[in-house]
């Protein structure tokens, strides 16, 4: 995390329009956040996202707030490699995603940082003493 902000990886390798989360849930899941987490997003990262994905992003694209569009990159998996240092240190990369973290995503593990966070306030000065964060929290 840096200045409070986050940065996302959205990894849509395996996705289809069979397991896709309901609407209903990918619409809360955006309300929450630009209610409860305004202007904290840095970067969302879109990793090999499908062609679906990428007509309703351009369908939706002169909806979407100016900042908050430059926010968002896509990178197909052939062009990750010279993408992802711009956005994400290799040591804050899972190895599948070509970053030198051997675990995978522990849900739990970032729900929990999320709360200690939430409880702290916002801002790395209201943080207790002792919280090790990683640079980038991502999802």
């Amino acid at each position: 995390m840096v200045d409070g902000k986050m940065t996302w990886i959205i990894d849509f390798v395996g996705f289809s329009l069979f397991n896709q989360p309901p609407w209903k849930t990918s619409k809360e899941t955006l309300d929450i956040l630009q209610s409860h987490y305004p202007e904290r997003l840095a970067n969302a990262l879109l990793y090999d996202p499908p062609f679906i994905f990428r007509a309703f992003w351009a369908a939706i694209k002169p909806f979407i707030d100016p900042k908050t569009k430059k926010k968002v990159v896509s990178m197909p998996a052939h062009a990750a490699p010279e993408v992802w240092p711009k956005y994400v240190a290799r040591s804050q990369r899972e190895a599948q995603l070509g970053g030198d973290m051997a675990d995978d995503f522990d849900a739990a593990d970032s729900a929990r940082t999320m709360v200690a966070l939430e409880k702290a306030g916002e801002g790395a000065a209201a943080w207790p003493r002792g919280l090790v964060l990683p640079d980038d929290v991502y999802i």
